[in-house]
C-alpha cells in the first residue's frame, strides 16, 4: 500500500486497517513520541471513517504495543478526547510503513512470549480506571474510556466480559448493590500494577514471571 493510495481518494475496500494508518503516520514523518487523534486519523485516511474500521485499526497499534494512550477534556467542546502517542516499538512500525514495509503485528522474537498487557490496551486502560475508582461499572467504564460518537455498546459488553472473567480470579467482587437498570458493579480487592490473569496462557505467563522474577 502506497502513500499515495492513502491520502488520496478513499477505497471502498480498506481491508488493512492497520497499515493504512502506519503509513498515514509515516507520511507526515511521525516519530515515537508524536501523538495523534481519531479525528486526525479520520482526516487523513478517510476510508477510516467507515464502519468500525478506525476502532479496529486503533485497537491493533495498542494491542500491539505500538500506541498508548491518555485521555482529555478538550476545554472548548467539554468532548473527553483520547491522544494516542507512537511508542520506539511503534516509531519503527512506521519507519517500516515509510520504506514500504508496513507492520501489522506485534514484535516477534523469543521476548515476544513474555511480553506484558500493553499500556494502552483497553484492558489495561480499563483495570487503571477499575483501580483508580476501586468500584465501577461497565457503563461508567465506556463512557470513561472511549471517544465521543464510538461504539460505546461494544465497549459495554468488552468491560462486563473484563469483569466477569476478573471477578472470577478473585481480583475484583461483585457488588450486592446495583445501578439503575439492574447493571452489576464491581469493588477491586486485589490492587496490582496488571490486569489479572485469567486466560490459560496468561496465567501460565503470570506464574513463570513470578517464579523467575527479573
Amino acid at each position: 500500500m502506497t502513500a499515495a493510495a492513502i491520502t488520496g481518494t478513499p477505497t471502498e475496500d480498506l481491508r488493512w486497517t492497520s497499515s493504512a494508518l502506519l503509513v498515514a503516520l509515516a507520511v507526515r514523518d511521525f516519530k515515537a513520541g508524536h501523538a495523534f487523534t481519531a479525528d486526525m486519523a479520520r482526516e487523513w485516511v478517510p476510508a477510516l471513517a467507515q464502519g468500525r474500521r478506525l476502532k479496529h485499526a486503533i485497537e491493533t497499534l495498542t494491542d500491539n504495543g505500538f500506541v498508548t494512550s491518555r485521555v482529555f477534556v478538550d476545554r472548548e467542546t467539554a468532548r473527553n478526547i483520547t491522544e494516542y502517542t507512537l511508542t520506539t516499538v511503534g516509531g519503527e512500525a512506521v519507519k517500516a510503513a515509510k520504506s514500504g514495509q508496513a507492520r501489522a503485528s506485534g514484535p516477534k522474537g523469543p521476548h515476544s512470549k513474555d511480553r506484558t498487557v500493553p499500556a494502552g490496551s483497553f484492558a489495561m486502560r480499563l483495570w487503571s480506571l477499575m483501580r483508580a475508582r476501586r468500584i465501577l461499572d461497565s457503563d461508567t467504564a465506556a463512557s470513561t474510556l472511549v471517544d465521543a460518537g464510538d461504539d460505546v455498546a461494544t465497549a459495554m459488553k468488552n468491560a462486563q466480559r473484563y469483569f466477569a472473567n476478573w471477578a472470577k480470579t478473585g481480583a475484583i467482587q461483585e457488588s450486592a448493590q446495583r445501578m439503575t437498570g439492574n447493571r452489576k458493579r464491581y469493588v477491586l480487592i486485589h490492587d496490582t500494577p496488571e490486569p489479572p490473569a485469567w486466560t490459560p496462557k496468561a496465567r501460565a505467563r503470570a506464574q513463570a514471571t513470578s517464579s523467575n522474577p527479573a
